[in-house]
């Protein structure tokens, strides 16, 4: 099993977990999503939001979805921005393809030009 834990973790279609990790098995088929309550082995934590969704989606292209949202809903959340995508449910041994968002401001979902990471806001997991 591989275990990835974060701040925040969205759940399509449109749930935010707190302080979570996903479940995954060898094959990156999903098993679940379980409350990070204590210190587990071999559990990669990192910062920001863990996202993980159905279909294989290139980091750039969600990157310019999200930065093209967020321009004209500027007044909206990140999750908000990412509930409006309508990503398809996961669902138990469903295969997940799984990224991590992080640097930037959570609750406005501001892209900043000035950040040296400009280009890498979202990663996917190997």
């Amino acid at each position: 099993m591989k275990r990835f834990a974060s701040h925040y973790l969205f759940f399509p279609p449109n749930e935010v977990f707190k302080l979570h990790y996903i479940e995954l098995d060898e094959n990156n088929y999903f098993q679940g999503i379980f409350p990070l309550d204590k210190e587990i082995a071999k559990t990669s934590f990192h910062n920001g939001v863990l996202l993980p969704f159905k279909q294989e989606i290139s980091p750039e292209h969600l990157l310019l979805i999200l930065k093209e949202k967020e321009q004209t809903n500027p007044e909206k959340s990140i999750f908000q921005l990412l509930e409006d995508q309508d990503f398809p449910e996961i669902r138990k041994n469903d295969v997940v393809f799984l990224y991590i968002l992080d640097g930037i401001d959570l609750l406005t979902a501001k892209f900043c030009t000035s950040n040296s990471r400009c280009n890498s806001y979202i990663q996917r997991f190997g």
